[in-house]
């Protein structure tokens, strides 16, 4: 039939028929029983062709409505119910005739069936009639079925133990899941969270043992189960304000809150940026170190959970150079040679007792340490710090490898094969013994963000016919995994990180010290890397920086090239290429290069050091592409290795070279200050020449020697100030300069003349106005 008839009794052992429902298909068996709590009769039927079970409810009035078909087995004939599991709930179970098995689904008490746990049991052949019962009078329902086929049997099913599954907010708001229980020993799935709780987030259930998470399947033991909502606090991180820093500068960029339950935090902008950036987890205070090259960069800060949740905030950070008082030369003085350990041959510059003070770190070839020293900001340096790394160190660079807000630092160490990376304790102390292993013969590191997860990775040129660099990626607690080496062309000696196709993802550049170019491989923001082009440049280049000498937004890069004593200038087209073949002539054998604004014009500029010259090479650019300028600093002997700073907060970039051999020592020379002029609104006559003076060194003002005019006014003197405000200088007056400093033409008016009669003087008598 294609409906459900009810004969409602009429009290004298006659029926007659009540309203029913109708199916609208063919069923095939009803039982009753109350599935939806309400004290109303309802029915379950049958429909074979379908697989289905319907459930229709009563009204208490002899109709039924509502239908709702619920999945069973295959060919379902006859039903049953009961309550198969203690819950108090309405279930029932269902005889697949042509499965040769029964359906047991489990009511939840409001006209439903978990979807979570069904009940698939074998019996004999083609069962047909099924009835619940108690047959071993244990006070569980156990089913009997009557099997219709060659077996002629009957199959007993005896009840068994159930636990009582339950779920609990933990503190959460909201509905609470509900789970039918299940047979002790079976398996159910772990539903879908519905709570909330402000200021978290859900985490999973909990057994009070493991955490499972919505979806998983659980299986019971002997006893009840009650699964718990687990939270977690939400981390966050304040707003920060944006930031203005001089060139060459270090700041600090605090956000108007501290971070919440933040457990690390990194701190990144894009590859043209050369300074370094940390942050401390437990105030979220940003430190910029060794600001440069000048330009606006956004900042990201990203704060990482315990449970792995993230947060982000950026700001921007704009490194400002003074372009009005150039001095026109970049010239430098000094003598400082700090001592160091033995034979050093890379030297990077950093603040590793966070005082706002730029120390610096060199890696000691033959010691097989690092020499930290902490610079006083005036250029001085001390301290006797010396730590222990891997086999003959031929390269350092400062990271923040565990994101705890400390400068670290990372070594290629040519004599083992490894990168010996050590935490800092933000003291100037270093801790740590851990040595990752890298292709053959490292010759120089460089740090990035490879997988663009927010946590430091490495990449090392591995100067051996292996001709790869190996890119190593960091789980932001200081430790490293991956294998990836990236084929480059013949005895990579240096690598530099840059984002040479300008997709966000991080590249890097390699040069082949033999086979004299440079190899551009393009990240896929993943650890993987990608390309085969290799760019021709100078004879055995040993070193490559990345910066942007022709101020159109895309990232070039320089080589130091040390047989054919000349720097290799490529211009990038932004897509991944290279062109031009401008090779700028330096001092002899330059072993290492380094981008700088030596000249505050804007415009990048770099420097080299010449190991057989004992120089230091400062070529000025011109922001379109070309460098000129003949300027050679006397350092140490055999200096490997320039790294710019700005050690006496001055605001003019400074270097300092790592000198190998005899020496052990680390040069540092001072960037010259300029000192100009300005007519300040004259009408007429010009300001004296600029020119540049030693840090501290003291200077006497010139006077009008340009015969500077203003109508209306007489000059009297200079002051540092346009309006006036600031010192005044008298010429011929002496100072100490200690930052670029502009003289503004003082104007003041003119002496007044009065003409009067003098009564005391004769007639024709000369009057003195």
């Amino acid at each position: 039939v294609y409906g459900i008839p009810v004969l409602l009794g009429n009290g004298n052992g006659t029926f007659y028929f009540g309203a029913g429902g109708a199916t609208g298909t063919a069923t095939y068996q009803a039982a009753v029983g109350y599935f939806n709590a309400d004290a109303n009769a309802d029915v379950i039927v049958t429909v074979p062709a379908s697989n289905w079970a319907f459930l229709t409810t009563g009204n208490g009035a002899g109709g039924l409505g509502g239908f709702a078909n619920t999945v069973v087995g295959a060919y379902p004939t006859f039903v049953t119910t009961g309550d198969f599991n203690n819950d108090d709930r309405q279930d029932f179970a269902v005889t697949s005739r042509n499965a040769d098995n029964i359906t047991v689904r489990f009511g939840n008490g409001g006209g439903g069936f978990y979807s979570s746990l069904t009940l698939t049991l074998p019996v004999g052949d083609a069962p047909l009639g099924i009835a619940t019962g108690d047959f071993n009078r244990d006070g569980v329902q156990d089913l009997a079925v009557a099997n219709s086929g060659t077996s002629n049997n009957a199959s007993i099913l005896l009840g068994g133990c159930f636990a009582a599954v339950t779920y609990a907010a933990g503190g959460g708001t909201g509905t609470v899941p509900t789970q039918a229980n299940v047979p002790v020993g079976d398996s159910f799935i772990v539903a879908d969270n519905t709570l909330t709780r402000t200021g978290y987030g859900f985490a999973g259930w909990s057994d009070g043992t493991n955490i499972y998470q919505p979806g998983d399947t659980y299986t019971t033991g002997n006893s009840n189960v009650t699964l718990t909502a687990q939270w977690t606090p939400l981390i966050a991180l304040g707003a920060y304000p944006n930031t203005d820093v001089v060139l060459g500068g270090n700041t600090t960029v605090t956000p108007d809150a501290a971070p919440a339950y933040t457990d690390s935090i990194n701190v990144s902008t894009d590859t043209n940026f050369k300074g370094t950036l940390v942050a401390d987890p437990a105030t979220g205070v940003v430190r910029v170190v060794n600001a440069h090259p000048a330009g606006t960069y956004t900042v990201t800060v990203k704060a990482f959970g315990v449970d792995g949740t993230t947060a982000t905030s950026t700001f921007t950070l704009t490194v400002t150079n003074d372009a009005t008082c150039t001095g026109g030369t970049a010239g430098f003085s000094g003598s400082t040679n700090v001592s160091v350990g033995s034979y050093p041959r890379s030297v990077a510059v950093g603040d590793f007792n966070n005082d706002g003070k730029q120390d610096f770190a060199a890696a000691n070839y033959s010691s097989n340490t690092v020499s930290i020293r902490l610079g006083n900001g005036a250029g001085g340096f001390s301290g006797a710090t010396n730590v222990s790394v891997g086999s003959s160190p031929r390269s350092v660079v400062v990271g923040d490898f565990n994101n705890d807000g400390k400068q670290d630092f990372a070594t290629a160490n040519y004599g083992s094969n490894t990168v010996s990376i050590r935490l800092g304790n933000g003291a100037g102390g270093f801790s740590g013994t851990t040595n990752v292993s890298v292709g053959s013969s490292p010759y120089s590191v460089a740090v990035g963000d490879f997988n663009n997860d927010g946590k430091q990775d490495f990449a090392t040129a591995n100067l051996t016919a292996d001709n790869t660099v190996s890119i190593r990626l960091g789980n932001g607690a200081g430790g490293f995994s991956g294998s990836t080496d990236v084929s480059v062309s013949y005895y990579p000696s240096s690598v530099a990180v840059g984002d040479f196709n300008n997709d966000g993802k991080q590249d890097f550049a390699a040069a082949n010290s033999v086979s004299n170019n440079v190899s551009i491989r393009l990240g896929n923001g993943a650890g993987g890397f990608s390309g085969t082009t290799n760019v021709s440049v100078g004879s055995y280049p040993y070193s490559v920086a990345v910066g942007d000498f022709n101020n159109d937004g895309k990232q070039d890069f320089a080589t130091a090239n040390s047989v054919s004593n000349n720097v290799s200038i490529r211009l990038g087209n932004g897509a991944g290429g290279f062109s031009g073949a401008t090779n700028v002539s330096v001092g002899s054998s330059p072993y290492s290069v380094a981008v700088g604004d030596f000249n505050n014009d804007g415009k990048q500029d770099f420097a080299t050091a010449n190991v057989t010259a004992n120089t230091v090479s400062i070529r000025l650019g011109n922001g379109a592409g070309g460098f000129s300028g003949s300027t050679n600093v006397s350092v140490g002997s055999y200096p490997y290795s320039v790294a710019v700073g700005d050690f006496n907060n001055d605001g003019k970039q400074d270097f300092a070279t790592a000198n190998y051999y005899s020496s052990n020592t680390v040069s540092i020379r001072l960037g010259n200050l300029p000192l100009c002029y300005d007519g300040n609104s004259n009408t007429g006559g010009t300001a004296p020449a600029s020119a540049t003076y030693a840090p501290g060194a003291m200077v006497t003002v010139s006077g009008n020697t340009g015969s500077l005019v203003k109508t209306g006014y007489a000059f009297i003197g200079w002051n540092t100030a346009a309006d006036g405000s600031g010192t005044s200088y008298a010429p011929a007056a002496t100072f100490s300069i200690t930052a670029s400093t502009i003289l503004y033409a003082k104007w003041g008016l003119p002496p007044t003349a009065n003409a009067g009669v003098d009564q005391s003087a004769s007639t024709n008598a000369v009057v003195t106005l």
